[in-house]
């Protein structure tokens, strides 16, 4: 069997070692841009020798149309691939074009499951290879595995821990192709959900309506990605990238957003909703990336409040958010 790889993410690391190993990688594409996501990628072939192209949009279709004919490719993979696959070019490969998806299809698609499930809170999730066909994420269930959201990672952390989870997946999945054993079932069209690109308004700590549960899985839904949950600190833009929930006995009830506690060698605690607290962690500013500790050095008070950043305040953050398939 011969495989290109398709995909513009660095979760499809080790799926191309695990094809280069089995000697059925012909090659790699990715798109013309080069990205924090794709470069790993480019950077992880060129290592192994296995070629690599980058396509430009206008011309990606015929190029890789081409490129499947002229490599005699059996199986296109496609792993965190941002552009639409065209449907003609579904019939080239004898075993068509097969996405790797990260949910349980029919649930969470779109282009960043992982995103919307940290967000949600849900622990189970899992990962979905599907047939591709004229839209996103709807094509035929081929295989699915179940794995769990460890509480407390991140984006980042899961999407990793996923990439690696994919690769026996990838092996049981070449295997039944070749035995002809590959049962595809059909999604059902009334079930499951689909969510959008995330957009900045997605990233905002709203404290009035935020419970403190619901910020740190924003928190750990934006790490890294999308440079944390976004708050505002004297009028100020801030990223939070790490809370933890936290105690503070002995205070009066305070509005959500306020600072009760405020100490170098404590850090930064913040009230939420229902009288719970939060110790902030780690935090993004324009200076740079810092502790709660350091914060508090800084000279933050209790009292000052951190407030939700409002729709019409976000002006052209959106234009600058990751362009994230997976």
């Amino acid at each position: 069997m011969k495989v290109i790889l398709l995909s513009s993410h660095v979760c499809g690391i080790p799926v191309l070692h695990q094809l280069c190993a089995a000697g059925v990688l012909t090659g790699v594409a990715s798109i013309d841009e080069t990205t924090p996501y794709n470069l790993p990628l480019e950077q992880a072939a060129d290592a192994l020798r296995v070629p690599f192209r980058r396509m430009a949009r206008p011309d990606f279709a015929v190029e890789l149309a081409g490129w499947i004919s002229a490599s005699g490719a059996d199986l296109v993979l496609v792993f965190g691939f941002r552009w639409k696959i065209p449907a003609a070019l579904a019939g080239i490969p004898r075993f068509g074009f097969i996405n790797i998806h990260f949910s349980l299809l029919p649930a969470f698609r779109g282009p960043d499951p992982l995103f919307w499930q940290l967000r949600s809170g849900g622990l189970g999730s899992g990962i979905t290879l599907h047939q591709v066909d004229e839209s996103f994420d709807t094509g035929p269930i081929l295989l699915q595995k179940e794995l769990a959201i460890i509480p407390g990672e991140t984006r980042g952390m899961c999407s990793a821990r996923f990439a690696i989870e994919t690769v026996p997946l990838v092996n049981e999945l070449l295997k039944a192709l070749d035995a002809g054993t590959v049962a595809a079932r059909v999604q059902d069209g009334q079930s499951g959900s689909t969510q959008r690109r995330v957009q900045e308004t997605d990233l905002a700590i709203n404290w009035e309506e935020h419970a403190a549960t619901d910020i740190i899985n924003l928190v750990n839904a934006a790490n890294p990605d999308y440079q944390g949950a976004v708050t505002v600190l004297k009028g100020q833009e801030i990223r939070i990238l790490e809370v933890t929930p936290a105690t503070a006995a002995g205070q009066a009830k305070h509005l959500p957003g306020t600072i009760v506690l405020s100490h170098p060698d404590q850090g930064v605690f913040v009230a939420c909703l229902e009288g719970s607290y939060l110790r902030i962690n780690i935090i993004a500013t324009r200076d740079g990336v810092i502790s709660g500790f350091k914060l508090a050095a800084m000279g933050i008070m209790p009292g000052e409040r951190l407030s939700t950043l409002r729709t019409a305040q976000f002006g052209d953050h959106a234009k600058n958010q990751p362009n994230i398939k997976l």
